[in-house]
Formats: structure tokens, C-alpha cells, sequence
């Protein structure tokens, strides 16, 4: 396989350069000589290998892409029939391409060219043609990317960022000491000439390739000193007052890197010192600007205080937080999304719901707007790919004292993305749910019959069905107060009691720790495996993003802990209450949980 004459031209000025560039470029210069479009089907094999040679990204994706590689399509998009098509696709590629790259490495006079097409070659050759490829190309890679780096004052950082770790990784993985030895001196003389104070991508990978790793490249004792001096030195720069006060990430991502350094080092005292000046940084951050960037920078340091383990400095930060809270409140604009629906089309839905009568439609009511997973997921899906914004700035919930939770963040808490997602999804349709109950109540849905369909489930104790009764009593009749506080313990003491019928315990030990014993709560069985289980993910998530958790309503805690204000205890909060109370009493029947539900 030849290279096509108007591509080698481009390629061969390229080749000839003294200094370094960044692979894009020469793949830019390529298709700007080149109409691929236009090219016979005859020719297309030759042109790609020689074209998308340059065409691969090495960009980080999930789970190693759909190659488990480490070049990458530029980008992925799905068929018309649903199948994942890649562009390029290197299973377009032959072993005559594999042998025309191993060519192309071996003549190539510039290592950028070098690397890339002896690197095509070693991390291709098994998935193209099913061999292994030969040791010479990891070799030639590695010595390539060496020398590119000393080519580079920092006009090609973007490619090179990446090959400082490509590199390291390829040295380690052939078990070439003496290359990894040369690799690591070469990143940190690259990173010696080209670093920025201010652009944490010029320097940071010191620490996280050389330092960090358990496996680390054997380095001189002054070299590794010289690196976290280096990290020591800039932080207590950065962390000067009025030094970056502008600009906390920078203090923040080198301070961390410290901090998790020190931790595996046992140095207790300097770990904290340095979350505790991260903190500071922020805190000196939300004095800059409006209330509500106050707010995040003032939560971001209560969080580093928490981690530093200094409790008071983080109780004085959420109390300032909490006096920020009125005027963030004044700053924020509200937004309406409207939708309209004829009266023919409300009536439509009111007819179906009432298709066979009350007792079938209070089921339908019931099962038809319980969200389900797994149209959520897919929504969320769509939406991210529509909207970069909404992966690139994760949303936060708050209410009238400040920062309650912030999406993105799942320690300890894997429920919670959808469980905002749930919450955000149940207010499309609440107030379908509220004409279709009003419907039902105005066509012969009493009390009694709402309890009725309550008691054919196990869950719910007979001794509680008076008191869920003058709660949906109260609710009929416009007593919405009455009504959730007297269908939110109902709730809990079935989802309680339901922990017990699965097999586990519904009491804990008190805090006290003195032999004293205390009912579990809602919370403990939404937490426990086999209550959630048997509640089926549906239905746990939904109960949690209505009742217990800050990412959702949280209508229980809210109540519960005389949080909820008094203008909150509404018809629409009443309505959500007595679904849930429903939607739980399906456990009777699993099967009716599949009703057709109206979109």
C-alpha cells in the first residue's frame, strides 16, 4: 500500500519540520488537500489508512471506549437501526493497513510521525489482524515520544499532555526499566520548560504520574524531593491572601494532590493544614462577587473544613452561608416552561382513567403515575446529550437557608442523580395526577373506598386503617395539613414494619448505647436491601424522591423535623402524599404495577 501522492506531500513537509506539532494539524492540512467524498470506492482503502492515521483521538472515555484501546474514535454516533457507528472506525482496517503504518514508523523522520504510527501499530495489530504485534513498535513508540517532548517548547502541549502518560504507561507495561527511567526524566524536564503557574494541566501530571501511583518510576531521592518542594512551594504561594483569591480551583487541585500525598505519607497534621488553607481560599472567594457565587464557595469550604476534621470552622461557614441565603434568594430568576392542552384532550384523559369505573380507576391513577426508572434514565440520556450544560454544570438544591445538596455529588448516596431526576420528573405530570384524582373524587371516590383498595395489601396494619382514613377524610374536604400529617407516619410505620416481614428487624439500638432500643425509620428501610427489594426499584426511588431525601420533595423530613413552611402544606403536597400511600399498597398485587400508564 502506497501513500496516495497528495496526502505524501503533506505528510512529507511535515516530516521535514524542525520543531513540533500537534497531530490535528497535520490531519486538518490533509483533508484540506483531499475530498474524500469525492474518491472512487477503489481508492477509499489506501486514502483512509493513509488520512486517519492522524485521525484517531486519545481522548479519555469511559470504560476504554468501544475498542478497549487507547485510540479513539473522534467521534461516535448512533445508525438509524440503533448500532454504534465510529468515525474513524478501525474496523475498516486490514492487515495491509497495519503493515503500511509499521512502514510509515520505520521511515518516518520526525518522532511525532514516529510515535504515532508505531503506536497505531502496537495498540491495533491484535484487534485487526489477530496477532500480537511486534516489541520493536512499543520500543519505537516510547524513543519517539521522547524525543518529541524535547522537541517541545509547549506550541504542541495539547498532544503532549497526553503522551507524557502514554509514555510512562507503555515503558511500565513492556517492563522496560531503563525506558521508564528515560520516560520519567523526560516528563520532568518537559514539564520544567513549559509550566505555567496558572495552567494546572502544564504541571499537575508531575504529581499524579511520578509521585502519586503505588507503582511510581524508581527516581533520584532529589528528584521526587524536588517535585513536592516544587507543589509545596506554589501552594503556599497560591494560598498567600490576595494572591488567587480569584481563582480557588488552582489552590484546590494542587492542595489536594498534597493532601492525598501526606495521608499516604501518615503526615496527619500537614494533610489537615492544607485542606484547612483550601478551605480559606474558598472562603476568601465568596467574599468576591454576588450572593449566589458566595454561597457554593462558602458550602465548598464547609466541606473542606469537614474533611480537615475541624468542625467549628465548618459550623461558623454554614452559619454565614445561612445569612447569605435572603439575598440569594432576591438574585435568582424564575423560569416558566408552559404547555397547552385543549379541553377535548383533558377530557380524553379523565374518560380513560374512568374507563371501568372508580375502583379500577383509582388503580390506574395509581400505577400510571409511579415514574418508572427506566424512562427516567432514558430521558436523562437524551437531555445530557442535547444539553453539554447540564453534564458540565451539575445542579444544586436549595431552599431558604442555603446549599441543602449537590447533585453530581454520590458518596455514600448512589440513589441520589436519580433521585433528582425522579423529583424533576414527577412535576411534568402533577398536575395530570391532580385533575385525574379530583376526577375520581367527583364521580364517587370516598374515603372508604380509598381504604378499601389501601387494605387489600399486606403491608398495612389493620389497627392504621382509621387514622388513613381521616387523613384522606381530610384531604377530600380541604384539610391539607391534616391530611399529610396524618398519612406520613402511615407510611413510615408500613415501610417499618415491611423491614420485619422481610425477614430483618424493625428496631435498632439507641445512640445511647446503653441496651436501649428504638424503632427503626423510613429511612432505615429505604436503605435496607431486602425492603428495597421486595419494593423494587420503582417504587424505593419514588419514596425516597417524595418523602426522605434533600434531592428530592423530602415532604417527611420536612415535616417531620418542623421544617416545612406553612405555605407548603398544600393540595399539590397533599395529592404526592396520598400517591405514595397508594403506590405502596400495590405490593398486594405485583402485577398491576404494569397498568398503562397516560404520558
Amino acid at each position: 500500500m502506497n501513500t496516495p501522492d497528495e496526502v505524501a506531500k503533506v505528510i512529507a513537509a511535515y516530516d521535514a519540520r524542525a520543531g513540533s506539532f500537534n497531530i490535528h494539524e497535520l490531519h486538518g492540512a490533509i483533508l484540506r488537500e483531499v475530498d474524500v467524498g469525492s474518491l472512487p470506492n477503489e481508492h477509499r482503502a489506501r486514502y483512509w489508512a493513509a488520512i486517519e492515521a492522524f485521525g484517531f483521538s486519545t481522548h479519555r472515555t469511559p470504560h476504554d471506549g468501544p475498542w478497549k484501546s487507547y485510540f479513539q474514535p473522534r467521534m461516535t454516533f448512533k445508525g438509524v437501526d440503533g448500532t454504534l457507528g465510529c468515525n474513524p472506525d478501525i474496523n475498516q482496517a486490514t492487515a495491509d493497513t497495519i503493515a503500511y503504518w509499521a512502514t510509515c514508523a520505520r521511515e518516518a523522520k520526525h518522532p511525532v510521525l514516529a510515535a504515532r504510527y508505531a503506536d497505531l501499530v502496537w495498540d491495533f495489530s491484535k484487534r485487526v489482524t489477530g496477532e500480537a504485534p511486534d516489541i520493536e513498535f512499543a520500543r519505537l513508540a516510547i524513543d519517539s515520544y521522547i524525543a518529541a517532548l524535547k522537541k517541545d517548547d509547549g506550541e504542541a502541549w495539547g498532544d503532549n499532555r497526553k503522551n507524557v502518560e502514554r509514555v510512562l504507561h507503555l515503558a511500565q507495561s513492556v517492563g522496560d526499566g531503563k525506558r521508564v527511567v528515560r520516560a520519567a526524566n523526560s516528563i520532568i524536564d518537559y514539564s520544567d520548560r513549559t509550566s505555567e503557574d496558572g495552567k494546572l494541566g502544564t504541571y499537575c501530571y508531575l504529581f499524579e504520574l511520578l509521585i502519586l501511583p503505588k507503582k511510581t518510576p524508581p527516581l533520584e531521592p532529589d528528584q521526587r524531593e524536588a517535585i513536592i518542594t516544587r507543589f509545596e512551594t506554589l501552594f503556599a504561594k497560591m494560598t498567600t491572601p490576595g494572591a488567587y483569591d480569584a481563582a480557588p480551583r488552582l489552590p484546590q487541585t494542587i492542595g489536594l494532590l498534597l493532601a492525598e500525598y501526606y495521608n499516604r505519607e501518615g503526615r496527619d497534621d500537614d494533610r489537615r493544614q492544607t485542606l484547612v488553607e483550601v478551605a480559606k481560599a474558598h472562603e476568601r472567594r465568596a467574599g468576591i462577587g454576588d450572593a449566589m457565587a458566595g454561597m457554593h464557595f462558602l458550602n465548598a469550604a464547609r466541606q473542606f473544613y469537614t474533611e480537615a476534621g475541624v468542625k467549628g470552622e465548618a459550623e461558623r461557614v454554614l452559619r454565614a452561608a445561612q445569612e447569605l441565603a435572603p439575598n440569594v434568594k432576591r438574585e435568582m430568576t424564575t423560569h416558566t416552561v408552559e404547555f397547552d392542552i385543549s379541553k377535548d384532550e383533558k377530557q380524553e384523559i379523565l374518560d380513560r382513567i374512568m374507563t371501568n369505573g372508580v375502583e379500577e380507576g383509582l388503580l390506574r391513577w395509581t400505577a400510571q403515575f409511579l415514574p418508572r426508572q427506566k424512562a427516567i434514565r432514558q430521558q436523562k440520556e437524551e437531555l445530557d446529550e442535547q444539553f453539554v450544560s447540564r453534564r458540565l454544570f451539575p445542579p444544586t438544591v436549595m431552599d431558604d437557608e442555603g446549599i441543602i445538596a449537590e447533585v453530581s455529588d454520590t458518596q455514600g448516596d448512589p440513589d441520589g442523580p436519580m433521585i433528582y431526576e425522579t423529583s424533576r420528573y414527577m412535576q411534568l405530570y402533577t398536575v395530570f395526577m391532580s385533575w385525574c384524582l379530583d376526577h375520581l373524587i367527583q364521580n364517587g371516590l370516598t374515603s372508604e373506598k380509598f381504604v378499601g383498595f389501601v387494605a387489600e395489601s399486606p403491608v398495612f396494619e389493620e389497627s392504621r386503617l382509621p387514622l388513613i382514613r381521616r387523613g384522606i377524610e381530610a384531604h377530600i374536604n380541604g384539610d391539607y395539613t391534616q391530611a399529610i400529617h396524618l398519612a406520613i407516619p402511615q407510611i413510615e410505620r408500613a415501610l417499618v414494619e415491611l423491614i420485619h416481614k422481610v425477614g430483618g428487624s424493625s428496631k435498632k439500638p439507641h445512640r445511647s448505647g446503653r441496651g436501649v432500643m428504638q424503632s427503626k425509620s423510613l429511612n432505615d428501610a429505604l436503605a435496607d436491601e431486602p425492603t428495597r427489594k421486595a419494593l423494587g426499584e420503582d417504587l424505593t426511588i419514588y419514596l425516597a424522591a417524595t418523602l426522605s431525601h434533600p434531592k428530592g420533595m423530602n415532604i417527611r423530613n420536612l415535616v417531620c423535623h418542623g421544617i416545612m413552611p406553612p405555605e407548603h402544606f398544600t393540595k399539590t403536597h397533599s395529592e404526592r402524599v396520598l400517591h405514595t400511600l397508594a403506590a405502596l399498597s400495590l405490593l398486594r398485587a405485583k402485577g398491576t404495577q404494569d397498568t398503562e400508564r397516560e404520558d
